[in-house]
């Protein structure tokens, strides 16, 4: 089957998370990998703007340094096929007469699958496509991407064959936790699950630093949710300064 995200259906101004779940989209916000993102949000425009109805999806995104466009997806499903249209509607004095807008796919794992790079003319309409193909279904996540905000998105599609293997990725709501000695402190970390995976996912830890130890409720978890708590002995050394320790977290299916 495929499915096609109009964004006309929920009322302009409507942040978006996860409202398109039962259609097989969520949208997530914070750091992922490298980037910094945002959820987008559901804009009118003139009926000729837009790819289909009159409403689009703002990718606009200001948690960086610089303002710029960047939204992250999530599918419930793996694709072959993902694609959507764009176009850059900038807001202010002299702007560019096009901007790079870049869709790219992911794997469960977050490896890319691949990319596709277009020139956006300015307010010209959501009317360029982009798009990407897998012929192994691999395609998990996605990301949206240019350098200027106010780029805009309408008829977000993406196919859902049959056949493709369980799968799931983790996530961690939060990239830095600070425990004090003697302390604890929790984070929360997401299980998006792909293709009806239902089964448990048993969690561990490596390379934590001397004196901290790490918990996992539930672990094995079996839903959508894991809490990771961090506890650091009275006598666990103190670190104050950059660069901060990092450590591994492994999931493994039972």
């Amino acid at each position: 089957t495929t499915t096609t995200i109009t964004f006309d259906d929920l009322a302009a101004g409507t942040v978006l998370s996860n409202q398109y779940d039962s259609q097989g989209v969520d949208f997530e916000k914070g750091i992922i990998g490298s980037g910094v993102y945002c959820y987008p949000v559901i804009t009118q425009v003139a009926s000729a703007d837009a790819e289909s109805g009159d409403q689009v999806a703002d990718t606009s995104c200001a948690n960086g340094e610089f303002p710029d466009s960047s939204i992250w997806g999530v599918l419930k499903n793996s694709a072959q096929n993902l694609s959507v249209y764009a176009g850059f509607f900038p807001n202010y004095a002299n702007p560019p007469a096009s901007e790079d807008v870049t869709l790219t796919a992911y794997d469960a794992d977050g490896n890319v699958v691949g990319t596709d790079t277009e020139s956006v003319p300015t307010l010209q309409g959501a009317h360029t496509l982009l798009q990407i193909a897998d012929a192994s279904a691999n395609i998990a996540q996605f990301s949206i991407a240019g350098s200027q905000p106010s780029v805009y998105i309408d008829n977000l599609t993406f196919d859902n064959p049959a056949g493709v293997p369980p799968d799931f990725r983790i996530r961690s709501e939060i990239y830095a936790v600070a425990v004090a000695q003697g302390l604890s402190d929790s984070t929360v970390i997401d299980v998006n699950r792909l293709n009806g995976s239902t089964g448990g996912v048993t969690f561990s830890a490596s390379g934590l630093p001397t004196g901290v130890n790490a918990l996992f409720t539930p672990n094995p978890a079996t839903g959508a949710i894991a809490t990771m708590t961090l506890t650091a002995d009275n006598n666990a050394p103190l670190i104050t300064t950059y660069p901060y320790p990092t450590f591994t977290v492994t999931r493994t299916p039972d």
